[in-house]
């Protein structure tokens, strides 16, 4: 049985759409999958009719951009089996609505550098008008400017000390989770190696959190051990996936490509 329960789509900073993500996911022998796009609810509903069609088990989700005040540092919480949407969308509208905001900012700083990229030439890439980086990164492909997405001039112009920073703000982890619980979802701490966040899981745990993401490509053989034994010493289970991106991600990294183990109340709400 294999399972990749971390997974992002065109509708928010992924390069594929659903029905192609139902497709490799059935390609690479996925028997259950969950797609856990940042901040919306949006492609559950055609996520969900594309894995059926398709005869993979679906898992509704969601990731959650929050911050972790005791590390300092942002979180991410993957929530499954939500059964009220709504309250998920109320919760996360400050952070999209940021998000478009920031993003027509981050182009205009691009084409102030002097990259002549419109908003409606990265808005073609977006869903709803919410623009993340990659979508600026297409724009600046299909412009001639670089031959790869996620490349060096992406490096250059949004990695650490460049000229083209966000600025959104974003809840705390704890309230990420009790939003997940409170619309009938388990809450998961996504990669918390990676972000830095284990030393902040027993209080997390203490407000409701269910599980940790131990299976990651960006954690360690030594991280994910780590953060399986931290989610056993708290009562939590342990999950994971590839956090695929498609084309805005690794590469190598393909649909199925992370042990991602299955604990039995998320099988339980497969739809």
């Amino acid at each position: 049985m294999r399972a990749d329960l971390h997974v992002h789509s065109t509708h928010s900073d992924g390069s594929d759409g659903p029905e192609r993500i139902a497709e490799l996911a059935a390609g690479a022998g996925v028997s259950f999958m969950s797609l856990t796009d940042h901040d919306t609810a949006s492609s559950q509903r055609p996520m969900a009719e594309a894995a059926r069609n398709a005869g993979v088990g679906y898992i509704n989700g969601i990731e959650v951009s929050a911050w972790d005040g005791a590390s300092g540092r942002k979180a991410h919480i993957l929530g499954y089996g939500y059964t009220k949407a709504k309250i998920l969308i109320d919760f996360c509208d400050s952070v999209i609505s940021q998000r478009r905001a920031s993003g027509l900012a981050m182009v205009a700083k691009v084409a102030s550098l002097g990259y002549a990229i419109t908003e409606g030439e990265v808005l073609a890439h977006t869903h709803d008008g919410v623009i993340y980086r990659q979508h600026i990164g297409r724009a600046l492909c299909e412009k001639g400017y670089a031959d790869k997405v996620m490349g060096g001039l992406f490096r250059f112009l949004f990695g650490p000390g460049g000229p083209v920073r966000g600025g959104n703000r974003y809840p705390s982890a704890v309230e990420a989770v009790k939003a997940i619980r409170e619309a009938g979802g388990v809450a998961v701490l996504a990669h918390p190696a990676d972000y830095g966040n284990l030393g902040s899981v027993a209080a997390l745990a203490k407000e409701g959190l269910g599980g940790l993401e131990a299976a990651h490509p960006r954690h360690t053989p030594k991280e994910a051990r780590e953060a399986a034994e931290i989610a056993a010493a708290h009562g939590l289970f342990v999950t994971g996936g590839t956090d695929y991106h498609g084309a805005y991600g690794d590469p190598q990294l393909l649909i199925g490509g992370c042990g991602a183990p299955i604990y039995p109340a998320l099988a339980e709400m497969l739809t």
